[in-house]
């Protein structure tokens, strides 16, 4: 069960800050810098995505560092932390805001480079358990929740197969609709957490968990340092610049379909309208054809008639020859 925390004791230097953020909390190199720079932080983030207790976490090691203020290489683009808890157990904590649409082979990518992690010799049964945790900015489903937790089991009794291969999603735009556990282990307060933008969102959450508390802190202290600050804007640059590539191809991709739907319908309307065409010539040729019909059918009653006229006339004459004979 998390517990909050006074803040006003020590009082920490950020109280004093108003306004934005410097840069917001989803920046993936501030993360990286405060996971591995404030443990406690750090554990507590993991009590809180995994509903553990704070006791159930005596020990998180960063196993992949990286030197806060240097230069970002290619390879340090994915601002992972690899994490080993209670020396048993190996996480891959990633937070992602830019959605590729590739997220569920992303995670497990990492997941399954994480689990590989015996040795020559080792046996399989050693295998330590492994989590990846996928913080993200954006919904992988419609009615994705706050925390989702994946599990391989058996499709139809539901038998888990193993909890040692586990993948866990924290939803940020999900932070104000929590469960009943999220609410208990403070998963919607960390969520918060990372969806603020100004030191009066930070200062209200700070209240409610004595490991945000932390974070804000360390993320505080690490700004005051001039290059990292650098690195963590030049990051969020980087981030806003794909975000709006992002959006440019989306808009694009939206024109496309639209051109592309207003082409479907002219030539449904153009197929309609040679329909219409084609019945309507198919009707006229059917009235043409019976025009002609009756044409045909009065000639041929005028030629009977005329016919029968000039028979009735002939029987007449022979008739009058007849009455004039003596």
């Amino acid at each position: 069960m998390k517990s909050s925390t006074n803040i006003d004791k020590g009082r920490p230097a950020w109280l004093d800050e108003t306004g934005d953020l410097p840069v917001p909390m989803t920046n993936d190199y501030m993360f990286k810098a405060v996971c591995q720079e404030d443990n406690f932080a750090l554990k507590s983030l993991i009590c809180a995505v995994l509903h553990k207790d704070e006791e159930e976490v005596k020990s998180a090691i960063v196993g992949n560092p990286i030197l806060l203020g240097k230069a970002i290489d290619e390879k340090e683009y994915i601002l992972d932390a690899k994490v080993e808890l209670n020396d048993n157990m190996l996480l891959d904590l990633e937070l992602q805001v830019l959605n590729d649409h590739d997220w569920p082979e992303r995670s497990l990518h990492y997941l399954c480079r994480i689990f590989d992690s015996l040795h020559r010799g080792e046996n399989y049964k050693d295998s330590k358990a492994a989590m990846h945790i996928g913080i993200l900015d954006f919904k992988l489903h419609e009615d994705s929740p706050l925390l989702e937790s994946y599990l391989l089991m058996d499709k139809l009794n539901h038998r888990v197969y193993t909890e040692k291969f586990q993948i866990h999603i924290m939803t940020l735009k999900e932070a104000d609709k929590p469960g009943s556990e999220d609410v208990r282990f403070h998963t919607n307060v960390w969520a918060k957490y990372f969806a603020a933008r100004t030191w009066e969102d930070l200062k209200m959450l700070a209240q409610k968990d004595k490991g945000v508390a932390s974070a804000i802190t360390t993320a505080h202290r690490l700004w005051q340092e001039d290059e990292i600050k650098a690195r963590a804007i030049a990051r969020e640059d980087f981030i806003n610049t794909q975000k709006a590539r992002e959006a440019r191809w989306a808009e694009a991709e939206r024109e496309k379909a639209e051109a592309e739907r207003a082409q479907a319908e002219a030539e449904r309307a153009k197929a309609e309208a040679e329909r219409k065409k084609a019945e309507a010539e198919r009707a006229q040729a059917e009235a043409e054809r019976a025009k002609a019909e009756a044409e045909r059918a009065k000639t041929e009653a005028e030629k009977r008639a005329a016919a029968a006229e000039a028979e009735a006339a002939r029987l007449q004459e022979e008739l009058r020859k007849y009455k004039s004979q003596p």
